[in-house]
């Protein structure tokens, strides 16, 4: 059966749904066994629904920047195929001492920096342990510090004098020689490997950063499998492959296998299924729907399927709370819309993928049985409101995109007798937030790391501008956060996680949308060896047939 493109576009009307902060799949998990083989060659297409704002790690903020990010950079460690395990990556090993509070790490040898102009002798392009110290001092540079660098500031010992300008080198960071670094921290930190595994702390050669300067993150050059060849910010990025890549395969063969990585951005997502079968993209993302659609319609030669296991991106809106409004201020008027908030209008679409969400945290991180988001009740958040004097004030919901939660935020606020308008930011969407402080704005949330404390440092007060977006403060929740960062007991951290969600349920301190739910991995059968880790495809292993 041959399905022409006006049938197509007809069976998957619904892919408008995702957001721009997004990519277009939520992979996880690998596929089945494979003939081995050793097909080098080929371009892998990905076709993303954002255009990439950043590369240098210093400023990725967006699940697109991430995305990108991983073919080009390298951390100390990765996560495993299991989100809750570490591996070594540019660190062969590394040993613990003190009961987590210091740590050396013993570099690979031989790894190299991406070639580039700016390497004038050879030996300058070697990842030594000075590179290390170095990426670390440029997280906390005084000017301008990583968009992390809240979440090691007080981990690692003097990061933040080095930051605020008291000491001329990091404390807690040694070179013990060209290949060994020791880090030292102020406390036996449980995600401190997490935090190492993240886009925050990519490896970064001193001598390309000294020599680009400010232009660093246009040229982004890594020790990871492929190098920026193109980057056109509207249209397409398009990576190469490392000839000097350090890793090789099981069997011995060099990394990576594919000669390089084209990523499109996409004008509409509406025609991704038609792209994916006329053989312009390599794999997409299905909602469970069109998953059922898609099998019943279209021969399975050309594709394979992967369930995802479930994902950790959430959405939510957050308030301003540094801003002198009725609403800032008092949590009751807040309550009152959270009240108005009528969640089950979003979710009911088929087609929509998500779940409603009931903690910041997402399951499996989270395990919440005493936990409950407010649920609809216009009658009560009416009630509540007009017991409140607005003074007339105008509230302003921000978002990058007009979503389904937009409107039915609107429609509640108004209900219950609040004066509100919407505005869209479509770019730089975050920078905007900061600049200009809306009421109301919508956040999506993917994490760097998969542990709860990431989440929760979007509220944790002494998170950078660029963390806590919502200037929110309050003396119990960072208590029982800073706690949660050293608590060695799993079950007890679980304790600190549900007393941070009662926390910000008490203060109402953010409107929760919903978490992702289950989505499918369509896979050109032209691909090998596809796999995932932490949710992204590994592209240093994936090949194309002949």
């Amino acid at each position: 059966m041959k399905i022409s493109e006006k049938t197509i576009s007809k069976l998957f009307p619904t892919f408008a749904f995702l957001f721009p902060a997004l990519v277009f799949f939520t992979a996880c998990g690998g596929g089945g066994e494979e003939k081995p083989s050793l097909n080098y060659g080929g371009t892998f297409n990905v076709k993303i629904s954002a255009p990439v704002e950043a590369l240098d790690p210093n400023k990725i903020n967006y699940t697109s920047d991430l995305f990108a990010s991983l073919l080009v950079y390298e951390g100390l460690v990765r996560t495993g195929n299991d989100f809750d395990s570490i591996e070594p990556q540019l660190a062969e090993k590394w040993d613990k001492f003190n009961d987590g509070k210091k740590f050396i790490f013993h570099l690979r040898k031989n790894v190299k920096f991406h070639a580039d102009p700016c390497f004038t002798k050879e030996y300058e392009r070697n990842l030594s342990a000075n590179d290390v110290l170095f990426t670390f001092e440029r997280i906390a540079d005084h000017n301008s510090p990583g968009i992390n660098f809240s979440l090691f500031s007080d981990m690692i010992i003097g990061m933040r004098q080095f930051h605020e300008g008291e000491t001329e080198t990091i404390e807690g960071i040694k070179i013990i020689d060209s290949l060994t670094v020791e880090f030292n921290l102020s406390k036996p930190y449980v995600t401190f490997l997490k935090l190492l595994a993240s886009p925050s702390a990519y490896i970064l050669s001193e001598t390309a950063v000294e020599y680009y300067g400010d232009e660093f993150g246009k040229h982004a050059i890594g020790t990871g499998p492929f190098k920026l060849s193109f980057w056109n910010p509207t249209e397409e990025l398009f990576f190469i492959k490392n000839d000097d890549y350090w890793r090789r395969d099981k069997l011995g063969a060099r990394l990576p296998f594919l000669d390089a990585v084209s990523f499109k951005i996409l004008p509409t997502p509406d025609f991704r299924m038609t792209d994916f079968l006329k053989g312009e993209c390599d794999f997409i993302t299905l909602t469970r729907n069109d998953y059922q659609t898609a099998v019943k319609t279209v021969y399975s030669s050309k594709y394979r399927v992967q369930k995802t296991r479930r994902n950790f991106n959430v959405r939510f809106y957050g308030f301003s709370f540094d801003k002198n409004t009725r609403l800032a201020k008092d949590k009751n008027l807040r309550k009152a819309v959270a009240y108005s908030f009528d969640r089950k209008e979003i979710f009911n679409s088929p087609d929509f993928p998500f779940l409603p969400c009931q903690t910041l945290a997402p399951p499996p991180l989270l395990e919440n049985e005493k936990v409950e988001w407010y649920s609809y009740d216009l009658t009560r958040g009416i009630s509540i409101a007009e017991k409140i004097n607005t003074g007339g004030e105008k509230y302003t919901i921000f978002s990058s995109v007009a979503a389904p939660s937009v409107k039915e935020l609107e429609k509640g606020m108004k209900e219950i007798g609040l004066n509100v308008e919407t505005a869209i930011h479509p770019k730089r969407y975050y920078r905007e937030i900061i600049k200009s402080r809306p009421d109301i704005f919508r956040v999506s949330m993917r994490p760097s790391f998969p542990d709860p404390t990431e989440f929760y440092s979007l509220f944790y007060s002494k998170s950078g501008k660029f963390t806590n977006l919502f200037n929110y403060s309050n003396p119990d929740f960072d208590k029982a956060y800073e706690l949660s960062l050293v608590e060695q007991d799993k079950s007890k951290r679980q304790k600190l996680f549900l007393r941070l969600e009662k926390i910000l349920r008490d203060d109402v301190a953010a409107l929760y949308i919903s978490v992702e739910g289950e989505m499918y991995n369509f896979i050109s059968s032209r691909v090998e060896n596809f796999s995932v880790r932490n949710a992204y495809p590994d592209f240093s292993v994936i090949r194309l047939k002949k």
